[in-house]
């Protein structure tokens, strides 16, 4: 028997979702960061630790990642983000929410905003992403580009197998990569907060022209784009850049009245 077989998919308290990645007491807003392939929340530690006083990190476990390695994974995103909805819908959180992910992640934080407003819940006050194409263009460039493989092969390239990134995470980045082949945009309203773009300037996945098409999915318009030497993983070599931006992107959103204010 597999060390998976027999647990309940996606079982779990609400809570385990969310993990907290840095103590701010006197912060005006939670950034829920959401997960890159193959990652546990912790991957955002050092994002975390660059962000101001003001911006409470809060990283989104995925089950089967980090401190949920003992969970079953989740295996279509509908499920995953039914089950993360619930999660936020049971969260005791008083703060306005910002979202941030990164390729998958991207997507990941785009839908879950959707599935708060569609529900009547507040949504976030910005989300962030990062070195994703727009939603509707997310299965056919990933199956005209044999994504899996294609992002592990630049995901290799890019850590060069450094101690931070052993040879066994790899399959759990390829895990993660078909896992969004199962992801199908639907038609339906646009978000209602702003949003901003985060992009490496040379992205063997991504390109400046795909990012941009975000343009279309957001009633309050892209309020930044920003461009970091480097690829798909531009982040581990711009921490503190992309803090810095978010964090003024985040002051830029916070300016304007609250979406349906």
């Amino acid at each position: 028997m597999s060390p998976s077989a027999g647990r309940r998919e996606g079982g779990s308290r609400p809570d385990r979702w969310f993990v907290p990645l840095a103590g701010r007491p006197y912060a005006q807003a939670t950034v829920f960061l959401f997960p890159v392939p193959g990652m546990g929340a912790s991957f955002w530690a050092p994002l975390a630790a660059a962000l101001p006083e003001t911006l409470a990190p809060v990283g989104i476990e995925l089950p089967g990642r980090g401190r949920r390695s003992d969970e079953r994974r989740l295996s279509s995103v509908s499920r995953l983000l039914d089950s993360l909805t619930e999660a936020f819908v049971a969260l005791d959180h008083r703060l306005p929410a910002v979202f941030f992910g990164h390729s998958s992640g991207g997507v990941m934080a785009y839908e879950a905003a959707r599935a708060l407003v569609a529900r009547n819940l507040p949504s976030p006050r910005l989300i962030g992403v990062s070195a994703i194409v727009e939603p509707r263009s997310v299965w056919r460039r990933f199956r005209e580009m044999r994504y899996p493989s294609e992002l592990v092969r630049t995901v290799r390239h890019e850590w060069r197998q450094t101690a931070d990134f052993p040879r066994l995470a790899l399959n759990a980045v390829l895990e993660d990569a078909n896992l969004l082949l199962t992801y199908r945009y639907r038609e339906g309203p646009r978000v209602v907060c702003p949003i901003s773009l985060f992009l490496g300037a040379h992205d063997a996945l991504v390109g400046t022209g795909d990012i941009r098409s975000w343009y279309d999915h957001t009633t309050a318009g892209v309020i930044a784009e920003h461009t970091y030497l480097g690829g798909h993983m531009y982040l581990r070599e711009h921490w503190e850049d992309v803090a810095r931006d978010l964090a003024a992107d985040v002051r830029l959103a916070f300016s304007r009245p609250p979406p349906g204010g």
